[in-house]
């Protein structure tokens, strides 16, 4: 069955089709989900007619509600879990103990029209008193939650949704705009339209953050085609973040299809909806990332938060799955580039240290891949976001370029690696220099080869490795994610020890005077391949 609502604008007929599950929908089909205060206990209702309570642990049924057999559209706890309300398509609203399973009332929706209310949602007022019931041709109506007596007809036209606030304010999502209600009363309200034309919205779905201070509302977009343009109008659906009280615009975020049931996760921190292309959504309310997307049944209404990474979700074959939030991912596919040596041979397949680091620099994540002969390497299944990615070659310095991980895959170009890090120290000193001197001229297999040295990858160390080296010398790579100063790795510890002598030990020097210092070092019987030394002084005091 569709409902339809047509609005006139600028003498134009805008309809747009809500599509709503039928009765001729699977029986097992789950149409609505809902979670006990406790996060205990969970109803579920199917298009048949059939509530029944389960024990949310173990998924076991532990009780069953009476029903007069009709399609379920909506059903709610009360705010101490001690009543389920539920409302039928054709009009009926029923509350029962949840313990006793005792009906405590059935009472039909009075209906100003001629024709059925198709009930859409109902919802408990923070104090457990009020029952407010909406339809969509009923408007919202509020119940006496004791006895079922209406107290009051708030009528705002075709009513898909509503929400109460913590303070007991209610929101009614309707054709003609979001309403908020105070003690039966109008109180403030979101037009739906703008009269001038251009562009529209319809309010689908309403939700409050939990602690009050913020309203969502899905809405359908549309906008009219240029005069004398017969074409329909543009439709589209987004979620709007409002500031609430004063209903000030913070932010969007599109939705690929309508859909109805949007809810705030327990600490606020993702909101999710059930859409008719039968997919749960959920994004991240700060940064807008679509963070997941769970099959979810038929139902629109069929899934609730046990808490704020946990979704219940009811599927098609009159169960739920609960289901931890795990991510939307991307594929990374890196490129590197190493001098000196010739893609598609071995040796352009070498191992890597990569590490994901977030915008305030912690560590997200380590990854070990291997290159193929091509220099390119893939990590799966990374959390989407903005990230910088550090990468490393045992022979070279540590780069770490920015990435935003938004598509399913993603590439990264990390450009030509400096070589010359022959003891993976993230820095081309003279430590490096000792390692390539003591091994120059040697080959693979002969006596003093070191593969540390051989930056090129050919087997053997020589001029072109001495080369790399030299254009690196001095340089520090990207510190490790987390890991402060110019370094990410230890030096290897030292393998013998020799004795350092200042001459003149001491001196004195005028000002102007251009004076020498020698260091020497004696090493004994050792090979010496190099000295390095750093001099600390008071630029005020020498040049």
């Amino acid at each position: 069955m569709k409902n339809q609502m047509t609005l006139m604008m600028s003498f134009i007929s805008v309809v747009i089709w809500m599509a709503v599950p039928t009765h001729q929908s699977p029986a097992t089909v789950v149409s609505v989900l809902q979670v006990s205060p406790n996060q205990e206990e969970i109803v579920l209702a199917t298009v048949s007619g059939t509530l029944q309570i389960y024990d949310a642990e173990n998924e076991t049924i532990t009780r069953t509600l009476e029903t007069s057999g009709d399609y379920i559209v909506d059903a709610a706890w009360s705010p101490d879990g001690s009543r389920v309300a539920a409302i039928t398509y054709s009009g009926s609203i029923s509350i029962w103990i949840s313990q006793s399973e005792a009906k405590l009332f059935t009472v039909a929706a009075n209906n100003p029209y001629d024709f059925e209310p198709e009930l859409t949602a109902v919802s408990w007022s923070p104090d457990g008193e009020i029952l407010a019931v909406s339809g969509m041709n009923l408007g919202t109506i509020l119940l006496d939650a004791n006895t079922g007596e209406q107290l009051h007809t708030l009528q705002t036209g075709e009513t898909q949704d509503n929400a109460w606030s913590p303070s007991a304010d209610l929101a009614t999502a309707s054709a003609a705009g979001v309403f908020v209600w105070r003690n039966g009363a109008l109180f403030d309200m979101m037009p739906s339209i703008n009269l001038t034309g251009v562009p529209g919205v319809i309010p689908i779905s309403v939700a409050f953050s939990p602690g009050g201070g913020e309203i969502a509302v899905e809405v359908a977009t549309f906008s009219n085609p240029p005069a004398g343009n017969n074409s329909p109008p543009v439709l589209g659906t987004v979620i709007e973040f409002r500031e609430y009280p004063s209903f000030t615009l913070v932010n969007t975020v599109g939705t690929p299809t309508a859909g109805i049931g949007l809810e705030y996760s327990n600490n606020g921190s993702h909101v999710a909806i059930a859409s008719f292309d039968n997919t749960l959504r959920i994004w991240d309310v700060a940064s807008l990332q679509l963070v997941d997307e769970i099959p979810i049944s038929s139902g629109t209404r069929g899934f609730d938060w046990l808490d704020t990474n946990t979704v219940a979700v009811g599927v098609d074959n009159g169960r739920f799955n609960i289901t931890e939030i795990e991510g939307i991912t991307s594929d990374l596919t890196g490129t590197i580039t190493l001098p000196s040596r010739t893609q598609g041979t071995a040796a352009y397949a070498v191992p890597l240290s990569v590490k994901l680091a977030n915008s305030g620099g912690a560590l997200v994540s380590e990854h070990s891949p291997t290159t193929d002969v091509n220099g390119t390497f893939t990590l799966q299944d990374l959390p989407q976001g903005s990230y910088g990615v550090w990468l490393k070659h045992d022979q070279s310095l540590a780069v770490m370029p920015s990435v935003s991980l938004d598509a399913p895959a993603v590439s990264l170009d990390f450009g030509t690696l400096a070589m010359g890090d022959a003891n993976n120290s993230n820095h081309v000193n003279i430590s490096d220099f000792s390692i390539l001197s003591a091994a120059y001229g040697k080959s693979q297999g002969q006596s003093g080869y070191d593969a540390r040295a051989d930056f090129n990858g050919d087997n053997s160390v020589g001029t072109v490795d001495f080369s790399l080296l030299g254009s690196s010398y001095g340089q520090s790579g990207v510190p490790q994610p987390g890991i402060g100063g110019t370094g990410a790795f230890a030096a290897p510890p030292p393998t013998g020890t020799v004795n350092v002598l200042l001459r003149p030990a001491n001196a004195r020097a005028r000002v102007g005077q251009t004076f020498t210092v020698t260091l020497r070092v004696r090493a004994g019987t050792q090979t010496v391949a190099g000295a390095a030394a750093y001099l600390t002084y008071d630029p005020a005091l020498l040049q």
